[in-house]
């Protein structure tokens, strides 16, 4: 499967965040928006319902902002939807935020701001990561909701000893989470890259162990409005790694 614009996210979300007991932390705050981006700011919440909004198997678009709240290394994180092309800004607690912008399919661009470089990657060239695969147990049900202005559609999932109380949405497609993970240097837990690889990113979701909840994703705003062409594209100023 391809690696879909849109995934990334999902991907730097859970990273490190696999089944250790939860510790009391301050969610990192959303990043910001690359020096770049202008135009006038977006609204906080869509107040009119759109196709997007009210049918969770639509393509993302727009913007959304989550959380992962509860787990040993806490995460922001922007999604901006536009078109195919997106962008993901990942923020980890005192770590300069991850950005990439994906235009297509075949290729990733990893901005690194405070050295104002960027760098290209070549998904196709790409080997997955080799790790051991656990089997996720998937039930889909029919019931929808609507969090923060997004609708989602309810799935429980299963691996191992973990059980995930989630509501997903679409994204523009099907994710090829193993090589997300090689692109990024990330670590997904088996249950993020099983809504990756079908297409889906959780808006909501509740991870348990042993009766205990390890963490949760919430997403905690959401826009319809669409981002400017500017926060799509490399910022003026950045030269390539490497060159």
């Amino acid at each position: 499967m391809r690696l879909s614009s849109v995934l990334l996210f999902a991907n730097c979300v859970f990273a490190c965040n696999r089944s250790e007991p939860a510790e009391q932390s301050t969610v990192a705050p959303a990043p910001a928006p690359a020096p770049a981006a202008s135009g006038p700011p977006s609204a906080t919440t869509s107040s009119a319902a759109t196709k997007t909004d009210d049918d969770p198997d639509a393509k993302l678009r727009g913007r959304a902002r989550l959380e992962v709240k509860g787990a040993r290394q806490p995460l922001g994180i922007v999604l901006s939807a536009r078109g195919d092309r997106t962008r993901i800004q990942v923020q980890r607690a005192a770590a300069e935020p991850v950005t990439a912008l994906l235009e297509d399919d075949d290729r990733l661009t990893l901005l690194r701001d405070e050295s104002r470089q960027y760098e290209v990657r070549d998904l196709d060239k790409l080997t997955g990561r080799a790790e051991r695969e656990h089997e996720v147990k998937v039930e889909r049900t029919s019931e929808k909701r609507t969090v923060s202005g997004l609708s989602c559609i309810k799935w429980q999932l299963s691996v191992e000893s973990q059980r995930v109380d989630a509501c997903v949405h679409a994204l523009r497609a099907k994710v090829d989470a193993d090589k997300l993970e090689a692109a990024l240097g990330i670590d997904l837990p088996n249950w993020a890259e099983r809504l990756l690889e079908d297409g889906y990113f959780p808006v909501q979701a509740t991870v348990t162990e042993g009766g205990r909840e390890a963490y949760r994703v919430e997403l905690v705003e959401y826009t319809a409005q669409e981002p400017n062409e500017s926060e799509l594209e490399v910022p003026a100023g950045y030269h390539e790694l490497g060159k």
